[in-house]
């Protein structure tokens, strides 16, 4: 009852748009990263598909 909604102005208004305008082109550039290496990782995967049935190794020699 005692809280007053504060005016806004056009300025203020623009300037957020503008802000995220700006956050928006930086992740559409992001997604844009992240797709070109999901691809590249999963042209890799597809090239290594014929090793699957061997096992993995990490760093130590399998008995």
């Amino acid at each position: 009852m005692g809280l007053t909604k504060r005016q806004v102005s056009y300025d203020d208004l623009a300037r957020v748009v503008a802000q995220q305008a700006a956050a928006i082109e930086r992740l559409e550039a992001r997604v844009d990263e992240l797709e070109a290496e999901n691809a590249k990782l999963r042209r890799r995967l597809a090239q290594d598909s014929s090793n699957s049935s061997k096992p993995a190794v990490f760093g130590f020699a399998v008995p």
